[in-house]
């Protein structure tokens, strides 16, 4: 489904002389995958516009005719061949999306603001693709591991992959509550917006090895997790939950500052990268571990 359609609305300026203009978020759910909408409806002197993107890839598609009478809304996309039809009730639009013969039922939430109040596609895009590949790679580290491996300590010291895989996990929770607190504070009068270049530094910062950091109480791992299948299934859970915060969150995460120890100020978007980065780190760690010469076979 991903590949042939499903849109974010997205426009330009935002005016509110037809109600049916602004900013909404929608999922489309066809039970065996979601794709998480946003539609920005524009009216321009009367005349209505409005453009469709998929969150998930930042994919845009124009809308050729829309329709809306103060009730019944429509709109439609040759490109992809589809349809939505739906109604105003309060601040949600109820309606039905069809494609090649298929429907689903599809309703709109009306998000306050104008899109410029949100994270951009891209940086959703990114920050969502950072999130699932950082995912992957630590996942497919702690795959199919022995008890022997999973208990072993270099003899030169350090964690076993068992500790390591537990201080990942555990850092999920601490990193998205400060993710949301940040992401609700209100918005910061002089925001830094230092956008990608800080970004990367921040991610290169996060993942060198070379400079070894001592992980805080909260985070020093005690044994909770007896086997990599127990630590796969919590983190996955904790993963999903900050993917689905990314896709579907209509704040401004670049105009939310808190502080950092390592980099002074740093917006909620980049505490994203952070969470991101701490697994990538400690993934790396449990490669050196894989490599170490006594490491079981």
């Amino acid at each position: 489904m991903k590949t042939i359609l499903l849109p974010c609305f997205a426009a330009c300026s935002v005016f509110a002389a037809s109600p049916i203009a602004g900013n909404w978020t929608a999922v489309l759910d066809d039970g065996k995958e979601k794709v998480y909408l946003s539609l920005v409806v524009t009216d321009t002197l009367g005349k209505l516009r409005a453009t469709m993107t998929n969150i998930d890839n930042g994919t845009k598609f124009p809308i050729e005719t829309i329709v809306f009478d103060g009730k019944r809304f429509e709109i439609t996309t040759t490109r992809q061949r589809g349809i939505y039809r739906g109604k105003v009730v309060n601040d949600d639009i109820e309606g039905v999306w069809r494609q090649d013969g298929a429907s689903l039922p599809l309703n709109f939430s009306r998000v306050p603001g104008t899109p410029e109040t949100t994270i951009s596609a891209a940086e959703r895009q990114f920050a969502v693709s950072y999130l699932e590949r950082t995912r992957d790679e630590f996942l497919n580290a702690i795959r199919g591991l022995t008890a022997a491996q999973w208990n072993y300590k270099p003899a030169g010291g350090g964690w076993s992959l068992a500790e390591c895989a537990e201080h990942i996990t555990l850092s999920e929770d601490i990193f998205f509550d400060l993710i949301t607190k940040v992401a609700n504070m209100p918005m910061d009068p002089n925001p830094l917006r230092t956008g990608r270049g800080r970004d990367e530094q921040i991610i290169k910062a996060l993942t060198d090895r070379s400079k070894k950091a001592k992980a805080p109480e909260i985070l020093v791992p005690s044994g909770k997790y007896a086997s990599p299948d127990l630590v796969m299934a919590a983190f996955s859970e904790k993963r999903a939950r900050t993917v689905e915060f990314v896709k579907t969150t209509m704040e401004d995460l670049r105009g939310k500052m808190g502080p950092s120890e390592q980099f002074g100020s740093v917006d909620a978007y980049q505490y994203l990268l952070f969470l991101a980065g701490h697994s990538a780190r400690h993934t790396t760690q449990l490669l050196e571990v894989k490599a170490d010469p006594g490491f079981p076979k």
